[in-house]
């Protein structure tokens, strides 16, 4: 069963086409029509995408990389070893600052531009 967001997109998203497809002479009128919320339909037409489209807050890893982290964790598993252990930690601090610092030199080339803080963490990011 959709989530009430999901429902909200899907009317904002009926709106949006009826209005793209010259059916309702403004974007109230359609957004009233399939009951959207006005301003998302007017986002919607500025170009701007809707909120599970853009990713959560705070994401500093690709997919490429969680993926890395996440075969990393289950290899850990598949060991019967606890990422819990303080000695685990050392080696995941040193992966993780690994990844960072590839990520940081991604971005740079990319010319995404320069963070020192991708090259470090926290004890609480672990």
């Amino acid at each position: 069963m959709p989530s009430n967001a999901q429902l909200i997109e899907e009317r904002v998203l009926q709106a949006y086409n009826a209005y793209e497809r010259d059916e309702y002479s403004n974007i109230k009128a359609a957004a009233e029509v399939f009951d959207a919320p006005y301003q998302r339909v007017r986002r919607r037409l500025q170009g701007l995408p809707g909120a599970p489209t853009r990713g959560g807050h705070n994401k500093r890893l690709s997919v490429k990389q969680e993926s890395a982290l996440y075969t990393l964790i289950k290899r850990y598993n598949d060991l019967g070893l606890s990422t819990r252990e303080q000695a685990l930690e050392a080696l995941n601090r040193q992966v993780a600052i690994k990844i960072l610092r590839n990520f940081s030199a991604e971005s740079a080339a990319e010319g995404v531009g320069d963070d020192d803080r991708a090259t470090t963490t926290s004890q609480k990011w672990l």
